[in-house]
């Protein structure tokens, strides 16, 4: 998760060291000049977005994949933390947007970001925010470049689950996943397709049989900015087993996809997040994999490596 040393950055946190985390927080609490501290209360009104700016914004950063207590009080939720990375102070604006309809909920700036310090958005605490709902987030930054990670959290104690992803800059009318499943020894692969473009787009996911056969298509269509999910343990035109998936749009688009074993027979859930790739290359390295390892108390450690044709 890349979380560990935030401790009593976004509240309390706790792993166990078999891959589970919990996540616990009350407060706002945002970060200046690297140090928490807390800046004013969430506001408690009613869903509003202001109108956005209009002039160019030095970077922008998307998030394909925020929630607030989705499926329950310890349903999913999404903390994430934007970093400047520039030399000078940003101002970041802050926009929500529905999966249902892509309007957008909630628009928030962030004023005087400091050089090399990070902003943290709860959104299990910001009231303006409804419960148990998905949303799209876009982030402009106007004054430096900045950087953006989501922690995605879920359950308690042994039904807890984690993952993470990093927001995307730039989009791709091609993305590419190597490894969605539908119904594989327990483990499922929703994906999120977010519009990075200005129009609304048809974004199309061609899934190609690991065993062979005939492809299927599925198909969304996304408003700019906003997100569309595929869960393939749902779709009835595909059949049990495990897929390479493209998808295909108009507009650039990203992808984020979440691979959970996580049924309620499952003692202890098992997730991990990756983002589509864009693009391929004719040497790919791996830095790690393993074979029965003992790797750090953890006895017959194995690395499944999936590699996918992206050529025509």
């Amino acid at each position: 998760m890349g979380t560990s040393g935030f401790a009593g950055a976004l509240g309390t946190w706790s792993f166990d060291g078999n891959g589970d985390t919990s996540f616990a927080t009350t407060s706002g609490l945002r970060v200046v000049s690297g140090g928490w501290v807390v800046q004013g209360a969430i506001p408690a009104a009613a869903e509003t977005c202001m109108a956005a700016r209009t002039d160019t914004p030095t970077q922008t950063v998307y998030l394909p994949n925020i929630t607030r207590t989705l499926g329950g009080p310890t349903g999913f939720q999404t903390p994430f933390i934007v970093q400047n990375t520039g030399s000078t102070s940003t101002s970041l604006e802050i926009s929500f947007y529905r999966f249902s309809d892509g309007t957008c909920v909630v628009r928030r700036t962030v004023s005087s970001l400091a050089p090399g310090t990070s902003f943290a958005d709860v959104p299990n605490n910001d009231s303006d925010l409804p419960n148990d709902a998905q949303f799209s987030v876009v982030v402009k930054s106007f004054g430096s470049s900045v950087v953006s990670v989501v922690n995605e959290h879920a359950g308690v104690a042994d039904r807890a689950e984690a993952l993470s992803y990093v927001g995307v800059s730039a989009g791709a009318t091609s993305v590419f996943l190597p490894n969605i499943v539908r119904h594989f020894f327990g483990f499922h692969t929703p994906f999120i397709i977010q519009n990075l473009g200005t129009a609304t787009t048809t974004a199309t996911a061609t899934f190609k049989p690991f065993s062979g056969g005939a492809s299927t298509t599925l198909t969304r269509t996304i408003a700019p900015g906003q997100s569309q999910f595929i869960e393939p343990n749902i779709e009835a035109s595909l059949a049990d087993g495990q897929y390479a998936v493209t998808v295909t749009a108009p507009q650039p688009v990203a992808v984020v996809v979440n691979t959970h074993n996580d049924d309620p027979s499952v003692a202890k859930p098992v997730a991990y997040s990756t983002n589509g790739i864009a693009s391929g290359a004719a040497a790919v390295y791996g830095p790690y994999a393993a074979k029965n390892a003992n790797d750090l108390g953890f006895t017959g450690t194995m690395t499944t490596i999936v590699v996918q044709n992206v050529g025509n």
